[in-house]
C-alpha cells in the first residue's frame, strides 16, 4: 500500500513486521521515515539517478530555518530537506548496498541513454535483457521541427508546432497496422506542452481509443515508475531573439528528470525537437538526449552474407565444424550469423527470426576440452538467464549422422516462431 495508507491503517509501533520491503524509496521524501521504525529488517529500493520528491510552493529557506531552530547539531541535518529522499537515508543509515543492473524494460538501444548519460560513468552500466528479433519497430526516432517556436515561460510554455508533429505522428502510429495492442505516452520536457498536447488530442481521439491505448499525457514526474511500449517526447525548447546557443541544462535535478523521461518506452522512442545540436551545450541534458538519437548505438544483428566454403576454414569462423553447421542453416534460408556477442559473451552461431534469436554451440572434441565445456556451459546459464535458448551440437553426433544431429535445432526453431526469411509461421 501507499505510504499514507500505511499510516491511516496500522498501529504504528516498532517492529511490528519481521520484514519491510519500501519500494520506489527515491520518490519518497521524509515524511516516510517512519516505515524504517516498523520492521526488524528493511529491505529499501530505489534509485536516486530518478527523480527525487518534489514539494512545490515550499521555500527552501524556511526548512532551513526549522533544521537550524530544531536539528542542532544532528549529524544528519542536511539530509532531512525537502529535497531529500528516503533512498537517500537509507544510503547513509544502512550498510549492504547492492547494485541491480538487469534490464527487463527497454529495447538495448532506449536504455542506452540512460546508461550514456548516468550509469556507464559510476561503472554500473544496465545490461538490457530485452529479447528481440529483426522484425521489430526501430527504437529510436526523431522528427526536428524547423519552425517550432517556444511561446510562455515556467509551467505555461508550449510549442505548437511541435505539439502539432507530435500529434499527428502518434494519430498516424495509431493507424498502422505494426503498432496494434501497443499502448502510447506523451511527456513534454518543458511547461505545459503535455497539457496542451492532451487538450488537443481529445478533440481527435474518442475515449475507447483513450482506453485501448492507455494513452496518458504528462511531464517525467507524472510518469516516474510507470511505462508505455510507444512514448512521444516532446522537447519544447528552442532559440528565443538574441540567442545563440541555448544556456545548459546541466543539474543534477535536470539530469534525473531526462533519465526518468527517456527510460519509459518499452519498443518504441520519438523525440521531437526546435534545435538543432549545434544551438545547444555538449555538456547540456538536452544536447546528449538529441545526440543520442543523433548517434544511436548498433545492437541489430547484420547477417552475414559473405561466401563460404564447406572446406576452406572462413576467418569468421573458429572451425570448420563451427562453418559447416553455419551453412546447413543458412542453406535452409534462415537470417544467420557467426561468432555474435551478447552481454560480453561470444555465442558460436545465432539465427534470427521476426521476434526472438537463437543461439547454437557447436562442441568440438578437439578444441573444447573439459575445462572449456565447463566454462562454455556456466556462460550458457547466464545467458538463459537474460532469456536465451541454446540449441548444443557435437562434432561426433554431427559426423556421424548430419541430418539426425540437427533434426532437433529445426523443431527448435519452428517451435520459437522463428523461420527462414521470407516465411511467415503459416507459410513456414
Amino acid at each position: 500500500m501507499p505510504t499514507y495508507r500505511v499510516a491511516e491503517t496500522l498501529t504504528v509501533e516498532p517492529e511490528s513486521f519481521d520484514v519491510v520491503i519500501i519500494d520506489e524509496a527515491s520518490q519518497s521524501g521524509i515524511d516516510a521515515l517512519f516505515l524504517f521504525w516498523l520492521g526488524k529488517q528493511v529491505v529499501v529500493v530505489g534509485d536516486d539517478n530518478q527523480i527525487s520528491p518534489a514539494h512545490v510552493g515550499i521555500n527552501v529557506e524556511d526548512v532551513a530555518a526549522l533544521q537550524r531552530q530544531h536539528l542542532g547539531e544532528f549529524e544528519f541535518r542536511n539530509l532531512l530537506g525537502i529535497e531529500n529522499s528516503l533512498f537517500d537515508q537509507a544510503k547513509v543509515r544502512f550498510l549492504g548496498e547492492v547494485w541491480l543492473t538487469e534490464h527487463f524494460r527497454c529495447m538495448p538501444e532506449i536504455i542506452e541513454f540512460s546508461n550514456r548519460l548516468l550509469y556507464r560513468p559510476q561503472q554500473r552500466p544496465l545490461e538490457p535483457l530485452r529479447q528481440f528479433g529483426n522484425d521489430r519497430l526501430p527504437p529510436l526516432v526523431r522528427r526536428f521541427v524547423p519552425h517550432g517556436e517556444r511561446e510562455g515561460t515556467g509551467g505555461r510554455a508550449v510549442n505548437r508546432a511541435e505539439a502539432d508533429a507530435l500529434i499527428e505522428a502518434l494519430i498516424e502510429c495509431h493507424e498502422d497496422p505494426r503498432y496494434d495492442g501497443l499502448s502510447f505516452g506523451v511527456i513534454g520536457l518543458l511547461g505545459g506542452q503535455a497539457d496542451y498536447i492532451e487538450g488537443r488530442l481529445l478533440e481527435w481521439l474518442p475515449s475507447d481509443v483513450w482506453h485501448d491505448r492507455r494513452l496518458r499525457c504528462g511531464n517525467a514526474y507524472d510518469f516516474q515508475g510507470d511505462e508505455r511500449d510507444v512514448i512521444f517526447l516532446s522537447m519544447v525548447r528552442s532559440l528565443k531573439l538574441g540567442e545563440f546557443k541555448i544556456p545548459a541544462l546541466g543539474q543534477r535535478a535536470d539530469e534525473q528528470r531526462f533519465n526518468v523521461a527517456a527510460s519509459r518506452a518499452r519498443d518504441q522512442m520519438w523525440l521531437f525537437h526546435s534545435m538543432t545540436a549545434e544551438q545547444l551545450n555538449p555538456q547540456c541534458v538536452r544536447f546528449k538526449l538529441l545526440n543520442h538519437f543523433l548517434q544511436p548505438p548498433e545492437t541489430d544483428m547484420n547477417l552475414f552474407d559473405e561466401p563460404v566454403e564447406r572446406d576452406v576454414r572462413h576467418p569468421a569462423f573458429d572451425s570448420l565444424f563451427e562453418q559447416r553447421v553455419f551453412l546447413d542453416i543458412r542453406e535452409r534460408g534462415y537470417a544467420v550469423r557467426p561468432q555474435f556477442e551478447a552481454y560480453g559473451y561470444r555465442i558460436d552461431i545465432v539465427v534470427a527470426g521476426a521476434q526472438r534469436k537463437l543461439a547454437v554451440e557447436c562442441d568440438g572434441a578437439a578444441w573444447h576440452g573439459h575445462e572449456q565445456y565447463a566454462k562454455d556451459l556456466a556462460r550458457q546459464r547466464d545467458l538463459e538467464r537474460a532469456g536465451w535458448t541454446f540449441f548444443r551440437v557435437r562434432d561426433t553426433d554431427y559426423y556421424l549422422n548430419r541430418k539426425r544431429a540437427l533434426e532437433p535445432l529445426w523443431d527448435l526453431l519452428q517451435e520459437h516462431g522463428i523461420h527462414p526469411r521470407g516465411m511467415g509461421g503459416e507459410a513456414a
